[in-house]
């Protein structure tokens, strides 16, 4: 039977249509406490077309494969598939006025818009937390809950150490938004730096202690016991 050329090609355009929206499907993001827009030093710090050197590499240890959530009766258990511990680099790209691309060398993708950047006091927090999907699979939405006490680390690099001031988002994941099950996630950033080189770390029930579990960490980042 003839089938018309004009009535396939609407038929891939609709199934490529299809495939678009559900591989780019934003993860909900809510913050009841408006915590995003006054992190401390809120005001102080660089405006995006100046936070990012772009071309420059930062490192970073990464946990390869992705975790999902299995949740019942409250209770949330997380399950990652080949939790390997690797080293990678971090790079933005692509600068403008209006976003940034990040790549990595294990093929991560990140994009910071200009609005996410300013509307998060001047950081990383509200981009990190819409690109959640880089760890977990299956996540509706994203609360953000508080901001903790600042901990004070120590940061490696070139060969020579400085304390660094964190500031710790606790955020909860919801693998399904109309249901009241969530798993705990912080998000560890140096607000007195700008861009990529704000994050330290990102973990599911730490804030990146030695010989603990966590999803990214910045190299050369160490507790502060001197």
């Amino acid at each position: 039977m003839f089938r018309s050329p004009c009535l396939s090609l609407i038929s891939v355009f609709f199934l490529v249509t299809l495939l678009t929206v559900s591989s780019f499907a934003e993860i909900e993001v809510t913050d009841p406490g408006a915590h995003l827009k006054m992190l401390p030093g809120h005001g102080n710090g660089v405006e995006f077309s100046k936070a990012f050197t772009c071309n420059q590499a930062t490192r970073f240890f990464v946990k390869t494969g992705k975790c999902k959530l299995h949740c019942e009766f409250g209770l949330c258990e997380e399950q990652c598939l080949w939790p390997k511990i690797v080293e990678a680099t971090f790079q933005p790209e692509e600068c403008t006025k209006d976003s940034v691309a990040i790549y990595s060398s294990l093929g991560h993708e990140v994009i910071v818009t200009a609005s996410d950047y300013e509307a998060s006091s001047q950081s990383m927090a509200l981009t990190l937390v819409k690109a959640i999907s880089l760890f977990y699979d299956d996540i509706q939405m994203v609360r953000v809950d508080q901001i903790l006490f600042p901990v004070s680390k120590k940061l490696i690099e070139d060969g020579q150490m400085k304390q660094i001031t964190m500031t710790v988002v606790a955020v909860s994941l919801f693998p399904d938004k109309n249901k009241n099950e969530s798993q705990g996630l912080l998000i560890s950033l140096d607000l007195n730096q700008s861009g990529l080189n704000q994050l330290m770390c990102i973990s599911s029930n730490n804030m990146c202690e030695p010989n603990t579990d966590y999803f990214i960490k910045r190299k050369g980042l160490v507790n502060a016991i001197f």
